[in-house]
């Protein structure tokens, strides 16, 4: 939940967003309840957040997520199903096909393969 004063400026608002994303990526994030919270229309939000940060706001948060679970993968002996939910996804189908879209390799591949090349 963001607890600062929300600043007027357009940038400052994008960038109370993306720390809010960052902080709560694990939980359920909708463009309603995020735009609220920076008092902008949803349509406003989304617009300018992709024009600001080079993401959509979906994307972003596919992106952290899977940020922290290419991290996961490696660090933790967690299974991918714990790590999907760990996340933020609800769909482990969904993880992986986000995963992979986004790394250009499924989970499981991306952990043998980089565990691989940690131990060299």
């Amino acid at each position: 939940m963001l607890t600062e004063i929300i600043p007027s400026s357009l940038h400052g608002r994008i960038t109370h967003v993306v720390k809010y994303i960052d902080a709560n990526f694990s939980e359920k994030i909708n463009l309603e309840q995020v735009a609220q919270l920076v008092f902008i229309s949803p349509a406003y939000l989304s617009r300018n957040f992709r024009a600001i940060t080079g993401f959509t706001f979906v994307g972003y948060i596919q992106h952290v997520r899977i940020r922290h679970a290419k991290h996961l993968l490696l660090e933790s002996n967690k299974k991918m199903s714990e790590i999907a939910a760990a996340v933020g996804f609800d769909n482990f189908t969904y993880f992986n096909r986000t995963f992979k879209k986004l790394v250009l390799t499924n989970p499981l591949k991306y952990r043998m393969d980089n565990k691989t090349h940690q131990k060299n």
